[in-house]
C-alpha cells in the first residue's frame, strides 16, 4: 500500500547518499532502496531478514543475515564501513563470534586475543574497507581476493640488524606485504636469526616478540600474520653437517702404498662448487674437534678459496673457528693473539652459511666465541704438540716464517694427516 504519510511507512529511495538518508533518519523514517522494495514485493518475508534499517538491498552474504566485524579502523573509516555494511544488508557485530563471516581491518595483530588472531583461528577472511566500498559501488557482491588484508599490514617490525643479500630480499618482501620497518623500541615484533643476535636480550627485556626469519617466510607463504610459536621462534643456532665438496679426503700415504694405489690429492671441484669469496681468509681449525668437523670445515674453506692452518702461531690468521656452546659462556684459552680488528673468533656455522650461499657473510651475525690469549693453558694446541713434537715445531716454524696465504692444498693436507697421526 502506498501511503502519503511517513509514519510507519517505508521511504523508498532510488539511490542512497549520506546526507539524504541521515535527514530521513532524523525524522525517524524507515528508509529502503528501490532494489529492496522490488525484492520485498517478490518476497514479503525479506524485511524480517534485515538486521537494521536503512538498507539499500540485501547484497552482503546473498542476504543470509551474515555478520561482519570491524577492527583497527579510525573513527571516520569505521563509521563509513558500518554505514556501508548496513546499506548492503550486513549485520555489524562487536566481536568475532560464530556468526561473523568477515573481519574488516586496516592492520594485522599478533596479540593472541585480538580480533585478527581470533578471525584467523576461525578461518574468517580479513579484508580492507575497500571491499565494502567496491561492493557499494557495484551494488552487488564483488571478488573478495583483491581486498584481502596484506599479511603484515601495519605491523611494526624491527629486523634485528641481520645483514646479507637474501635477508635484504626477505625484508623488502615483508615491507611490500605491509610491514612497517621500525626501530627496536617501537616495534611489535623483532626478527632475529638466533639468540646471539645483538638486540636479543634487549627485546626480551622490553617484552617484544622475537621471531625467526622463517616466521616472515611463513606469513608471506600463507598470506596471513601467523602467531610466533614453536618452530617460528628464535632458538639457539644448530650447526649443520658440512658437506665435503671434494669428496672423500685422501688416505694417508702408507695406506695408499699398501693398497697399491697412488696417493690421491684433493679432487678439483666443479665450477659451481668453486669460488673465491674467502680467498683473502686464513682460517685456523685447531679448535674444532678432530675428525669430520675439522675435515668438513677444511673442505668447505677450500671450496671458497680460503687457506687453512692448524698453527695458532700463524700471523696471517683472519678467522678461528669453534663449536660455540649456547649454554657455556666460559672463555676458551687460545694461542692466537686477540685482535678484534683483524681476527674473528666465530662459530663454524659462519663458514657453513658462506658455503651454502657462496657469499662472504658478516661474522658479527653469527655466534662469537669468548677467548683469552693464554698459550700456556691452550689445551687444544697442547694436545697436538704433546702427540707429535716434530709436527708442533713445524707448525710453529711455518707460522714464524710468514703468512700461510702461501700454503698450498698439499701443505694443508699434510697438516691433516700429521694431526690425525698424533691425535
Amino acid at each position: 500500500r502506498i501511503a502519503d504519510c511517513e509514519d510507519g511507512a517505508l521511504c523508498v529511495l532510488p539511490d542512497f547518499n549520506i546526507e539524504e538518508v541521515a535527514a530521513l533518519e532524523r525524522r525517524r523514517c524507515r528508509v529502503v532502496g528501490l532494489p529492496f522494495a522490488e525484492r520485498l514485493l517478490r518476497d514479503p518475508g525479506a524485511l524480517a531478514r534485515v538486521p537494521r534499517l536503512p538498507v539499500f538491498d540485501l547484497i552482503f552474504g546473498a542476504g543470509n543475515g551474515a555478520a561482519l566485524c570491524c577492527s583497527g579502523l579510525g573513527d571516520i573509516e569505521r563509521r563509513r564501513a558500518v554505514t556501508l555494511a548496513r546499506w548492503v544488508g550486513a549485520r555489524v557485530s562487536d566481536e568475532v563470534g560464530p556468526d561473523v563471516g568477515l573481519l574488516v581491518s586496516r592492520r594485522v595483530s599478533l596479540l593472541p586475543d585480538s580480533k585478527y588472531q581470533v578471525a584467523l583461528q576461525r578461518k574468517v577472511p580479513t579484508v580492507r574497507s575497500t571491499y565494502l566500498e567496491a561492493m557499494w559501488q557495484a551494488r552487488a557482491e564483488v571478488d573478495i581476493r583483491p581486498h584481502i588484508l596484506p599479511p603484515l599490514s601495519g605491523l611494526g617490525v624491527s629486523f634485528g640488524g641481520i645483514e646479507g643479500a637474501s635477508f635484504e630480499q626477505l625484508k623488502a618482501k615483508a615491507v611490500a606485504a605491509g610491514a612497517v620497518a621500525q626501530p627496536l623500541d617501537r616495534a611489535e615484533v623483532v626478527v632475529m636469526k638466533d639468540v646471539f643476535a645483538p638486540n636479543y636480550k634487549d627485546a626480551q627485556r622490553m617484552g617484544i616478540l622475537v621471531a625467526s626469519p622463517l616466521w616472515l617466510e611463513r606469513c608471506l607463504e600463507l598470506r596471513c600474520c601467523v602467531p610466533v610459536s614453536s618452530d617460528l621462534e628464535v632458538h639457539n643456532p644448530r650447526s649443520l653437517q658440512l658437506r665435503l665438496p671434494f669428496g672423500p679426503l685422501p688416505a694417508p700415504a702408507g695406506a695408499a702404498a699398501a693398497s697399491g694405489l697412488a696417493p690421491a690429492g684433493p679432487q678439483a671441484c666443479s665450477e659451481p662448487e668453486c669460488c673465491t669469496v674467502l680467498s683473502d681468509c686464513v682460517i685456523c681449525l685447531v679448535y674444532l674437534p678432530h675428525g669430520d668437523a675439522r675435515d668438513g670445515a677444511k673442505a668447505a674453506a677450500w671450496a671458497l678459496g680460503a687457506n687453512t692452518t692448524l698453527s695458532p702461531h700463524d700471523r696471517a690468521i683472519t678467522h678461528v673457528l669453534f663449536k660455540v656452546s649456547p649454554v657455556d659462556a666460559s672463555a676458551v684459552q687460545v694461542s692466537v693473539p686477540v685482535d678484534e680488528d683483524r681476527v674473528a673468533f666465530v662459530d663454524a656455522s659462519w663458514l657453513e652459511a658462506c658455503a651454502e650461499k657462496k657469499l662472504r657473510l658478516p661474522e658479527a651475525t653469527f655466534p662469537q666465541q669468548r677467548v683469552n690469549y693464554n698459550p700456556v693453558l691452550d689445551v687444544a694446541f697442547a694436545a697436538i704438540a704433546r702427540g707429535n713434537a716434530g709436527f708442533a715445531a713445524t707448525l710453529a716454524a711455518r707460522g714464524a716464517k710468514g703468512p700461510s696465504r702461501t700454503l698450498s692444498y698439499a701443505d694443508s693436507d699434510v697438516d691433516r694427516r700429521e694431526a690425525a697421526a698424533c691425535e
